[in-house]
């Protein structure tokens, strides 16, 4: 954190953009990627990572839906205390956040293998409505 803290007061980062959506948007795909970067290589950034990876060994909920569920109800009281306008760009610079996260972490495709005894039955339907 000390090195991060300190690149970034040295670099001064400036992105000339205006528009709270897009900010929000961008801001989402910046921090999932670097996010999803970080937990994909079996780091963590400390903070829900932390709780999120627990929920994901515990429960097997993504890394992704945990951290948006958590941070979502820390953002629904702070909503109270900021306006209700900077609560939703946040949720949706959350919710982008996530999900680039998921697709760091996961990848695009979700393939998953079936094992059964029963292949007849099973591949009966493929290419034709499904037999119930």
């Amino acid at each position: 954190m000390t090195i991060f803290s300190l690149a970034v007061a040295w670099m001064h980062p400036t992105i000339p953009v205006h528009d709270k959506m897009l900010a929000a948007i961008f801001a989402g795909i910046v921090s999932g990627a670097g996010g999803g970067v970080i937990l994909k290589s079996l780091g963590s950034a400390g903070g829900m990572d932390i709780l999120s990876i627990i929920l994901l060994k515990r429960f097997s909920i993504r890394l992704g839906t945990s951290i948006l569920v958590l941070n979502g109800l820390i953002l629904t009281f702070a909503a109270y205390v900021f306006s209700l306008q900077d609560a939703l760009y946040t949720l949706i610079f959350l919710f982008v956040s996530t999900q680039v996260l998921n697709v760091v972490v996961y990848g695009l495709s979700q393939a998953f293998v079936v094992v059964s005894d029963t292949l007849e039955v099973m591949g009966n339907g493929i290419g034709n409505q499904p037999h119930w």
